[in-house]
């Protein structure tokens, strides 16, 4: 007699409230991709086309992350449709965690409402559908307030995967690393003075994922071009904010002819009064004197020149820099423009997908008019940045301590992207429309965790210390 089969095992059952999480991502990320699927393309950026080249063609290139281009290059069929979607999704999720750790994870209803926010008030759903890692600085932002002050109110795989996204954002973009070591570190030296009766961040994870960003882009750019060298640029970035504010003609009058700098010296009288003009448009001065590498040891040495004989100077210009970048919020910087060099580079190694990109909106005539969405993100984003300051004193001198450090963690990234991007580059409305959504994210989850408490008649995280 031949032993029994054993017994089929039931499949584990799919219960309502997995179909409704499920449901609610997918409605919340399609809120989000609406734009680019209206567009028929998801957008496209001058530099996107640059990523591609870097990683595809295994080049390191000034301002062009290969790590961020690997991403473009796995995602890009059909028509890089997964890499918007992959960026929506990771929005959603992120968005997700940090209404769960305010209290407000079993309310489905209030995560595609918050979408919907988002989707019409800021410029999320161009950013999220935009081959560019701009959306990684927004989700640098949320990731680190979660890691920092909530990490215990997170899963160890949630925990894992955040510092993964952080640590990938910081290798696709030079400023989100900057904003990622600046951050990290602020909160290293505050608990390393403040009184122990305030919250303590937790260091350890966050501190990981910043060097994995310090150290993946060298890696990839070794594996790809055999090169152990980090994005470069940054010199060229400096330099034309100090050019820009008019030091650098002011320094090579002063100091020129000297050792170092023949031919910034040689080139002083020719080079433009703008960072851009400089750095992209009219860049014959630019290429003479050697381009973002063949030129960063004399440009380098200007800015330290520049630094050291005006300093009073320089820091009033840093803070100008910063305040200018504050309320730079215009929605589609440089978006509606040809965007030839993209352009080329897609219908050169992804010619499959040149007569979709083609056919978008963002590439017929008239183009897309942003104006229209600034008239309502540029005033959403101000009143939001405002409020973010006032909630959050509020809440500290009512003992909300889960409230400030949601509003006050958003407030301090606002702050630390608009000095790393206005004083390390220079003011662009890119900069900080990429991440006001994070203020008014924050804002809708203080709110709606303040009036369930109200009702409730309850304030259990008054006394969080998080």
């Amino acid at each position: 007699m031949t032993d029994a089969l054993p017994a089929a095992q039931p499949l584990a059952r799919v219960t309502p409230r997995v179909l409704a999480i499920t449901a609610t991502g997918v409605v919340a990320t399609l809120l989000l991709l609406a734009p680019a699927l209206v567009n028929g393309f998801p957008f496209l950026f001058y530099d996107t086309g640059g990523y591609l080249d870097a990683a595809v063609n295994h080049l390191v290139k000034p301002g062009r992350s290969t790590v961020y281009g690997v991403l473009l290059a796995l995602g890009s069929r059909p028509d890089f449709w997964p890499v918007v979607i992959l960026q929506s999704v990771l929005c959603v999720w992120v968005l997700a965690l940090v209404m769960r750790v305010n209290g407000l994870g079993r309310r489905p209803l209030m995560l595609i409402a918050l979408s919907a926010l988002l989707t019409v008030a800021t410029a999320l759903p161009f950013v999220a559908g935009e081959l560019m890692p701009d959306v990684f600085a927004g989700l640098t932002g949320l990731g680190l307030y979660l890691l920092l002050w909530r990490q215990e109110d997170l899963k160890r795989g949630e925990a894992v995967t955040l510092g993964v996204v952080i640590a990938f954002g910081g290798a696709a973009h030079s400023s989100v690393l900057a904003i990622t070591l600046a951050c990290v570190g602020a909160a290293a030296i505050g608990r390393a003075l403040l009184p122990r009766r305030l919250p303590r961040p937790h260091l350890t994870l966050p501190l990981i994922a910043a060097c994995g960003a310090l150290v993946l882009t060298p890696v990839t750019n070794l594996a790809l071009a055999g090169r152990f060298a980090s994005t470069p640029g940054g010199t060229g970035f400096i330099f034309g904010r100090l050019l820009e504010d008019g030091l650098v003609h002011r320094y090579l009058a002063d100091a020129c002819p000297q050792a170092g700098i023949e031919k910034l010296c040689a080139a002083r009288m020719n080079l433009p009064a703008t960072a851009d003009d400089f750095l992209w448009d009219d860049d014959q001065t630019f290429n003479e004197i050697g381009g973002f590498e063949g030129g960063a040891a004399e440009m380098r040495q200007v800015i330290v020149g520049v630094l050291r004989s005006y300093p009073l100077e320089n820091v009033t210009l840093a803070l100008r820099a910063v305040a200018r970048q504050m309320v730079a919020l215009q929605t589609g910087d440089l978006m509606s423009e040809e965007l030839t060099d993209s352009y080329d580079v897609i219908a050169e190694l992804y010619p499959r997908s040149n007569a979709a990109m083609m056919a978008a909106r963002q590439q017929q005539n008239p183009p897309i008019d942003f104006d229209r969405y600034s008239a309502v993100h540029v005033p959403v984003g101000l009143v939001a940045t405002l409020l973010l300051a006032v909630v959050t004193v509020g809440a500290m001198v009512r003992g909300r301590r889960d409230i400030a450090l949601l509003t006050g963690s958003a407030l301090a990234f606002l702050i630390a992207n608009a000095a790393v991007c206005g004083i390390l580059s220079n003011p662009h409305d890119r900069y900080q429309s990429r991440i006001i959504w994070v203020a008014v994210a924050a804002l809708f989850i203080a709110a709606m965790r303040i009036w369930d408490d109200r009702r409730g008649g309850r304030c259990a995280p008054c006394t969080s210390t998080a």
